[in-house]
C-alpha cells in the first residue's frame, strides 16, 4: 500500500486531503476505498454529495461489500445532499458560520456521540459545487470554516473538485490546495510521472528537460503535501507558461493511454 493508499484508509486527525478529478468513477473508487476502511474500522461517517455521486458511490461501494442503508439505519453513515446543505448554507453567497455550525459541525459532533469508540471521517463536495459556479472566493472561506472545524474535532475529510490538473488551470488554484493538508495523485501507479517525462522530453528536448529538473523538484508547497509529478505540473504552469500546453496535452494523452493499456 503507497503512501498515498494509506492515507485515504488511515486518515490521521486533521487530515484534510483533496482530489482532483476529470472522471466520476477515478473518484468513486478512492471515495468506495475510504468508505469501505471506515466501516471495516467501526468508523462513523458524513457523506455530503450530489445525489448523481451518491448513487455512483452506492452502486460501486455495494460491489465492495458496503451496505448504504443499514449503515444509516445504524446510525454509522450520515447522507447529505450537498445542494440542498449548500444552499442553506449561503448568505448573501458566502458561506455562514453560524449556519455551518448548524449544518455541518453539530452533525459531525453527532457522528462523533455515535461513533462508540471509533473514529469519524467526512467526505464532502460542497466546495467543488461553489469552484463549478465560478465562486473561488466561497469556496476557499469554506474551506477555512472546515480547517477550523478540524482542530477541534480532529476526523479525517476527503473532498474533491472536479479539476483536469492537465487541461484546467486557475489562478486560484494553489490557493485551493493549500487550505488542505495532502493532494491525492492523479495516478498512484506513477504513471503520471512518466507520462510527464516523455512529454517533456519531446517538447523541449532530453537535455533540456534534464537541466529543469532540479527546478521542478525543488517546487515545494506551503504547509499542503503534493505528490512529486503533480508538483511538476503546476510548476510548468506558472515557470514555462510558453510549452506548458503543449507539453500537458502530450502528458494528458501519454497518461490515458497507459491506463487504458494497463
Amino acid at each position: 500500500m503507497t503512501a498515498w493508499q494509506n492515507l485515504l484508509t488511515r486518515p490521521g486527525p486533521e487530515d484534510h486531503f483533496v482530489q482532483l478529478y476529470d472522471d466520476d468513477l477515478d473518484l468513486a473508487r478512492n471515495v468506495v476505498r475510504y468508505l469501505k476502511d471506515g466501516v471495516d474500522r467501526g468508523d462513523c461517517m458524513i457523506v455530503v454529495s450530489t445525489s448523481t455521486h451518491l448513487d455512483l458511490f452506492s452502486e460501486r461501494g455495494r460491489k465492495a461489500g458496503i451496505d448504504f442503508e443499514g449503515l444509516r439505519r445504524a446510525g454509522k453513515l450520515m447522507l447529505l445532499d450537498a445542494r440542498a446543505t449548500l444552499s442553506s448554507l449561503l448568505v448573501d453567497g458566502l458561506p455562514d458560520p453560524c449556519r455551518f455550525e448548524t449544518l455541518v459541525s453539530q452533525r459531525i459532533r453527532e457522528c462523533r456521540a455515535r461513533a462508540e469508540g471509533g473514529g469519524v471521517r467526512a467526505y464532502g463536495e460542497m466546495v467543488n459545487l461553489l469552484w463549478q459556479e465560478g465562486k473561488p472566493e466561497a469556496a476557499l472561506l469554506l474551506e477555512e470554516l472546515w480547517n477550523e472545524l478540524l482542530k477541534t474535532e480532529k476526523i479525517g475529510l476527503f473532498c474533491s473538485y472536479a479539476i483536469d490538473l492537465l487541461k484546467d488551470h486557475d489562478a486560484s488554484l494553489r490557493r485551493v490546495l493549500c487550505s488542505h493538508s495532502h493532494l491525492l495523485p492523479v495516478d498512484d501507479t506513477g504513471g503520471l510521472g512518466r507520462a510527464l517525462d516523455r512529454a517533456l522530453g519531446e517538447v523541449l528536448g532530453a537535455g533540456k528537460a534534464a537541466a529543469l529538473m532540479p527546478l521542478i523538484r525543488a517546487n515545494h508547497f506551503p504547509r499542503v503535501r503534493v505528490p512529486e509529478a503533480e508538483a511538476a505540473v503546476i510548476w510548468l504552469r506558472h515557470n514555462l507558461a510558453p510549452y506548458a500546453d503543449e507539453v500537458l496535452s502530450r502528458a494528458r494523452l501519454y497518461l490515458k493511454q497507459g491506463c487504458a493499456s494497463s
